[in-house]
């Protein structure tokens, strides 16, 4: 793992229910103190490492450091192959939520349907990615296959573009995480 990972993201200039790091989850039988989500589905606010980030819904469940795809509703499901081929237009995103858990694939955690977590859309270094293969830093990176929401350096999928590893990374196996930074609007090649 890199030296410059971020584990604590915060909002620049801080608002109620900027929590960058926790997902929340609306029930009326275990928390009915919070009827509602802390923001409004969309809302978008600046963070630490010049960072923009989404306020989204998980519609399925959503493991953090995946790559992510946003629907005009503000839904978020982990970026496949399929969604990047379809001709569904969406917003890609990382899920970075609970970032000082995020750096092991055996502490990671979930969003479940129905959580609310705030998503990067962009940010100069410090992101937590899944990636599931060996690349050199800046190589061009890929939807792995049969790892939704994860990325690798090998051909054969959906091109992302827009986000870099900011050092070499040499990976064993899935869900393992570097330091990546993200130059614009992510996007995909199909």
């Amino acid at each position: 793992m890199a030296a410059n990972v971020i584990t604590r993201w915060y909002a620049t200039e801080a608002q109620a229910g900027d929590d960058l790091n926790n997902t929340q989850t609306i029930s009326v039988t275990t928390n009915p103190e919070t009827p509602g989500p802390w923001q409004a589905p969309g809302n978008i606010v600046e963070g630490n490492s010049s960072s923009t980030w989404m306020f989204v819904k998980a519609s399925t469940t959503v493991t953090s450091g995946n790559v992510i795809m946003i629907d005009a509703n503000y839904n978020a499901n982990n970026l496949t192959s399929t969604i990047a081929a379809s001709m569904v237009s969406f917003t890609v995103g990382i899920a970075q939520f609970n970032g000082e858990f995020l750096q092991t694939s055996a502490s990671q955690r979930n969003a479940q349907p129905g959580d609310y977590f705030w998503s990067a859309l962009s940010a100069q270094g410090g992101l937590q990615v899944n990636t599931v293969s060996t690349a050199s830093r800046a190589t061009q990176l890929y939807l792995a296959i049969g790892t939704p929401g994860s990325l690798t350096a090998s051909t054969g999928s959906s091109a992302i573009f827009g986000i870099f590893a900011n050092t070499s990374f040499a990976n064993s196996g899935s869900n393992t995480v570097t330091d990546y930074l993200i130059n614009g609007p992510l996007r995909t090649s199909a």
